[in-house]
């Protein structure tokens, strides 16, 4: 499946985080979408597949600021991931998913989160055109690939390792990443979602035979 972007599809942009300022976070400028309006009452971004402490860092708080405006543009994203259960192999019971899928919803929606920010970064540098891309990147690849062995929430470490790969792999293709990305750019957004935050409060280490 294809995505396009065109400028009256885009929608508001939002502006990238600065490592250096996080408390910036909740001051970034973005125009509210049309009928919506911004709520920054709290700086916690809930993801409701996760119990625990909702506490997150300051550079956390931008997510929840626009919460809003980001799950409803990442909706198209996170239904292409869920595709990936509806899999003839699975469907028919010839192959074995490598997880369940309620254990990756969370995994799933932070993922779509950051790609959606990432994209309209890139929509707004770009300005007036058609982009087309690969709705979800090489994310099936990636999917398949992942070691039935491990949970994605079996551990603090698996869960980010599950996410950050995912969004890599959704931002790439046989060649690796494109529109002209590289690792520290999207490593930036990654590391800014609170999914992490969340998921050093509320899970448990890796075992140390798994870390090593």
């Amino acid at each position: 499946r294809a995505q396009r972007s065109s400028p009256k599809s885009r929608g508001p942009k939002p502006e990238p985080l600065r490592a250096d300022e996080p408390q910036r976070a909740s001051a970034v400028g973005i125009p509210s979408p049309p009928g919506a309006q911004k709520s920054c009452r709290s700086p916690a971004l809930r993801v409701e597949e996760l119990d625990g402490p909702q506490e997150l860092a300051p550079g956390c708080e931008w997510w929840a600021c626009y919460a809003d405006w980001i799950r409803f543009k990442a909706g198209e994203i996170l239904a292409a991931y869920n595709f990936f259960f509806e899999h003839i192999g699975l469907r028919k019971g010839w192959r074995t998913a490598p997880f369940q899928r309620e254990e990756v919803q969370a995994p799933f929606q932070a993922a779509a989160e950051v790609v959606t920010v990432v994209r309209a970064r890139l929509d707004e540098q770009k300005g007036d055109g058609v982009v087309l891309r690969q709705l979800e990147g090489s994310a099936m690849n990636f999917l398949w690939g992942w070691a039935p062995s491990r949970p994605p929430c079996s551990s603090r470490e698996a869960l980010v390792e599950f996410f950050r790969g995912l969004v890599f792999a959704t931002l790439s293709d046989g060649r690796g990443l494109v529109e002209g990305l590289d690792d520290a750019t999207v490593e930036h957004y990654v590391s800014s979602h609170p999914i992490i935050a969340i998921a050093e409060a509320t899970l448990a280490p890796a075992p140390a035979a798994e870390a090593a």
